[in-house]
């Protein structure tokens, strides 16, 4: 199957920033192979499997009690990483 991420290219665009004392300043986009299938345009069903699980463990809902709950290094079953949970959901806010 093509690759859900570079529709077969094979190919991303990176957009670049650089901060400075005047903030973000925009650099031109760079395009490198696809992370998500290696370049190669086309996924394996383990690299599907992939992509959906990290396109679905992101918060939607929006954190309305803007609470949420910290997990530290190697603390939470399903990511390793320290990272943030929403309180609402349960679904990741922001890792590292």
């Amino acid at each position: 199957m093509d690759c859900l991420v570079c529709k077969g290219s094979g190919k991303i665009t990176i957009g670049m920033n650089t901060l400075t004392d005047k903030g973000w300043v925009p650099e031109s986009d760079s395009e490198i192979n696809c992370v998500h299938c290696d370049g190669k345009g086309i996924m394996t069903q383990e690299q599907k499997e992939i992509h959906d699980y990290e396109k679905n463990m992101w918060c939607t809902c929006g954190n309305k009690s803007e609470d949420y709950k910290f997990y530290d290094d190697g603390e939470h079953e399903e990511i390793s990483k320290h990272h943030y949970r929403c309180a609402d959901c349960e679904k990741v806010l922001q890792i590292g």
